[in-house]
């Protein structure tokens, strides 16, 4: 085992492994601190960012899974990945059914997490929230460095989304199903 095997979580090894090989992509060294993209591509005179997601086809579900703690900062990081890789698979198998989508294709699920975390829920603030208490503490006086630990406790740590799902229907009718490396570097130059 590698050092990049062992540094990537199994539950979703298997599967980002089998995506890479499929489409000749170069995975990255795994999970950190830090958001990384899963893998990437290669072109003559770029490379590409490329985050891969899988769908349980026998789950019934038919949604992909993101993340914990989806924030704005993620949403950002997101933004910056070129290319989105989805695939169906059954048991960590590949069934041979993969999408790809732009940054620009998947801007409208960007929107729909940026406008809940805004908005908030019935029982949790959202960021309107904030900026809402936010002005109401500036005009008390407040300390101006407690202020800036509560905007960052606030905007970076309390306010998250718990794994927003992306419908498989936003997938296929957004995406280009794709069956080979040659598929997917063609999106890519446009990319």
């Amino acid at each position: 085992m590698t050092k990049k095997q062992i540094l990537r979580t199994i539950q979703d090894d298997i599967r980002e492994v089998s995506q890479a090989k499929c489409f000749g992509l170069t995975l990255t060294q795994g999970r950190s601190n830090r958001y990384l993209p899963d893998a990437s591509l290669s072109l003559p005179g770029k490379t590409l960012d490329v985050e891969l997601k899988t769908c349980n086809a026998l789950s019934g579900k038919n949604q992909v899974s993101t993340a914990r703690g989806v924030n704005v900062s993620k949403l950002n990081e997101w933004r910056k990945v070129h290319l989105w890789v989805f695939s169906k698979h059954e048991n960590n198998i590949l069934t041979g059914e993969h999408y790809v989508l732009t940054t620009r294709q998947m801007e409208a699920f960007f929107k729909t997490c940026e406008q809940k975390l805004n908005k908030g829920s019935k029982k949790l603030a959202g960021l309107d929230d904030w900026r809402q208490a936010k002005n109401i503490l500036l005009e008390s006086g407040i300390n101006s460095l407690v202020l800036e630990k509560l905007e960052y406790a606030f905007s970076h740590k309390g306010v998250a989304l718990n794994d927003p799902k992306i419908p498989w229907s936003y997938v296929e009718q957004n995406g280009t199903k794709i069956t080979s490396p040659t598929d997917l570097r063609k999106i890519a130059k446009n990319a």
